[in-house]
Parts: C-alpha cells; sequence; structure tokens
C-alpha cells in the first residue's frame, strides 16, 4: 500500500488536481506492480471491474456511506484514511491472496482503478 499511495493514490480516486498538490512522479516499476495487482485483482473479481464500483466500495467502507464520493479532501488527509482503511481491512480479515502475497482489499481496489482507468 505504502508505494499506492506513494504515488498519490488521490488521483485514482478523482480528487480535483487543485487539493493533490505536488506529488513525485511514480516510478516505472511502482506503476507495473500497481497494474499487476490490479489486473489479478480485477480476474478474480470481474464483478468490480468498473470505475465506479469500485470507487462506490473504497468509500463505501471509507466513510461507512455511500451516498456521494466526495471530491474536496486534501490528499494527505485521504492518504490518511486509506491507510487506516487498509489497517482495519487486515484486522477484520478483508484480505485478498494475489501471486503469494496477502493484500487488504482496498490496495487491491486502488490498483484496480489504476488499470481500469
Amino acid at each position: 500500500m505504502s508505494v499506492l499511495l506513494g504515488i498519490g493514490a488521490t488521483n485514482l480516486l478523482a480528487v480535483p488536481s487543485q487539493t493533490v498538490g505536488a506529488v513525485a512522479a511514480p516510478s516505472r516499476t511502482a506503476l507495473q506492480s500497481v497494474r499487476r495487482v490490479g489486473e489479478a485483482y480485477l480476474r478474480l473479481r470481474p464483478t468490480e471491474s468498473e470505475r465506479e464500483i469500485l470507487r462506490a466500495a473504497l468509500f463505501c467502507n471509507l466513510r461507512q456511506t455511500c451516498n456521494n464520493v466526495p471530491t474536496g479532501d486534501s490528499a494527505s488527509h485521504l492518504n490518511s484514511e486509506l491507510r487506516a482503511l487498509v489497517e482495519d481491512d487486515f484486522a477484520s480479515g478483508r484480505t485478498v491472496l494475489l501471486d503469494g502475497w496477502v493484500l487488504s482489499e482496498s490496495e487491491c481496489r486502488l490498483c484496480a482503478l489504476h488499470v481500469v482507468g
């Protein structure tokens, strides 16, 4: 998750660019890893292959409400909430086994968002 959050997970969630600020460009290797995880997750869960489904699933967990996906949060606040969600995923057993790695559902969904655009 640190790689994903490090590349600006807020960009995947369509937070307006004025709230993101300067984010260092991700390495090619990091992006390839994110893509591989996202593709593997989508093969495992093809029902989540649409951007809006993934965003809704993330924000339903993140905000405990499915009404609206917020767009005005700062990048640091959103990243902090995403980190907490990943920790909660592990604590609650919401994990996915992909290629020998145990990842949180939220990590996988963020990677899948990168894949589906």
